[in-house]
């Protein structure tokens, strides 16, 4: 008997399959940040005016969750999208949080830095 080869489509069914778990990991990730939001608000933990403080610091780090899961699994993602996205939305999160306000141009500045560099080490390949 002949073995049978995987057809093309198997293997892009596969990729969409595997593609449509993590983003669904993503969606329910951004859901339990939401959710522990509100109900750190809600229990009084944190005040009705910073709620989103701290959604913005777990927004980012689902960003970079995902990020680090993609990679992991093999999807090796590059140096950008949801990982500057990550690290951006932490950032400004932790700024507002602890009214470090006048340092956040530093912070953007770091950021760009950060893509720059990427993007001419990515060019060098």
């Amino acid at each position: 008997m002949m073995a049978q080869q995987e057809m093309p489509q198997d293997n892009e069914r596969k990729r969409s399959r595997h593609h449509h778990s993590l983003s669904r990991i993503m969606g329910g990730l951004v859901l339990i940040m939401l959710g522990a939001s509100f109900l750190l608000a809600n229990q009084g933990v944190i005040g009705w005016g910073r709620w989103w403080e701290y959604f913005l610091i777990g927004l980012g780090l689902v960003f970079i969750i995902d990020w680090a899961i993609r990679y992991f699994t093999g999807e090796r993602p590059v140096l950008s999208g949801k990982l500057i996205t990550g690290i951006i939305l932490t950032n400004v999160g932790f700024v507002f949080l602890t009214n470090f306000g006048i340092f956040w141009p530093v912070i953007l500045i770091i950021v760009g830095l950060v893509v720059l560099l990427a993007g001419v080490l990515r060019n060098r390949r």
